[in-house]
């Protein structure tokens, strides 16, 4: 007997093998490998930190999808928020105190982020946000979760206290055209190491996306890109309207550390901030949620054949038009408002003030 390997095949436990046995050495083009085995028995028990119970872990990934408009990103906000003073989280636990890290493609500090930071009542101090443009070799560049997890790190370090990491939209920051985010082991290879980062610093990722332009009848197919964003996430919550109410929805989808949390119902509120800007925040709503991520996905997809749908796009594809002229217009052509609602929810209509002291409009 040569080596561990004829040992193995041999049936024998390598601990009552003589010295004659030597180790098993792999060889890999002609260069020494190693592994790491851990002994489960070794590792101490631990329970999952919980930033927020069921939705957001330190040390893990979380993903929340859904289409544009839902307030994914207020969501997000609202989160750090809480987190910035300690308030309490919907669901009724009080949130540890905590900075938040954003790296986000689509929104404007000064424009956007301050302003909703604001509404959502934060502490400013402990908000940050990581520029996606950073500078190597005099060159300016966007931020990549392939090649600057070190950089982020040393980022949270400076911060502080960081329980929160916001990637939004988490596609814009995989690797450009390196990566095929539709190629499960290209994602699996940029995710892989942030899973890792998450648990080196203890904080919760928080990974927003889109779905894809194709309708999908199951939730878990609602998210842009491979499976494997969801795969590497170790929960997963889906944005979408409530059909027959005017009320958003935040599902879950996967929860792979314990139970699902349950549905959790919102709106988006608007409130003046400094400046005299008019910015959105998210409403929260203990209503109880009926509807699963399926259900849901699938009470809308119906909606979007119903007559009510082709009537509004027809009627704004032109433009704005208030929303007193197309509810009117609506009850012309024999569409009730029940109908009305529903075509409005499945089309992804908003409805805005036309400046600060006008009418509301709806437009596509």
């Amino acid at each position: 007997m040569k080596d561990w390997n004829d040992a193995l095949r041999a049936g024998l436990n390598i601990r009552d093998l003589g010295d004659g046995v030597k180790p098993y050495e792999p060889k890999a083009n002609g260069k020494d490998q190693s592994f790491h085995l851990v002994r489960v028995g070794a590792v101490e028990a631990v329970a999952v930190s919980w930033v927020w119970p069921d939705r957001l872990a330190r040390g893990k990934m979380t993903l929340l999808g859904g289409n544009p408009d839902l307030g994914k990103s207020q969501i997000a906000t609202d989160a750090a928020s809480r987190l910035s003073t300690g308030k309490h989280w919907p669901n009724g636990a009080q949130a540890p105190l905590g900075s938040t890290v954003f790296i986000c493609s689509e929104d404007d500090v000064a424009d956007t982020i301050r302003p909703r930071s604001e509404a959502a009542g934060a502490n400013l101090d402990k908000l940050h946000v990581l520029k996606s443009a950073v500078i190597r070799d005099g060159k300016r560049r966007t931020f990549s979760l392939q090649h600057d997890l070190a950089m982020l790190g040393a980022a949270v370090t400076e911060a502080g206290d960081v329980a929160l990491v916001v990637l939004d939209a988490i596609t814009s920051y995989m690797g450009g055209t390196a990566v095929d985010t539709h190629r499960t082991s290209d994602v699996r290879a940029v995710l892989e190491p942030v899973g890792d980062f998450a648990k080196e610093f203890g904080v919760s990722v928080l990974a927003i996306t889109h779905p894809p332009k194709a309708h999908q009848a199951n939730v878990i197919h609602a998210f842009t890109g491979s499976l494997a964003f969801v795969a590497a996430s170790r929960l997963a919550f889906f944005v979408t309207e409530e059909p027959e109410t005017d009320r958003k929805l935040m599902l879950p989808v996967k929860n792979n550390l314990g139970p699902k949390a349950a549905g959790i119902g919102y709106r988006i509120g608007t409130k003046i901030v400094s400046g005299d800007i008019i910015a959105p925040y998210i409403l929260w709503d203990d209503t109880p949620v009926d509807y699963t991520a399926n259900q849901a996905i699938a009470a809308n997809a119906a909606a979007l054949r119903d007559g009510g749908a082709q009537f509004l796009r027809e009627l704004l594809t032109d433009g704005p038009v208030s929303a007193k002229d197309a509810e009117e217009a609506a009850d012309q052509n024999g569409i009730t408002e029940r109908t009305l609602r529903r075509a409005k929810l499945a089309l992804g209509v908003k409805a805005e003030k036309d400046g600060y002291e006008g009418g509301w409009v709806w437009k596509l």
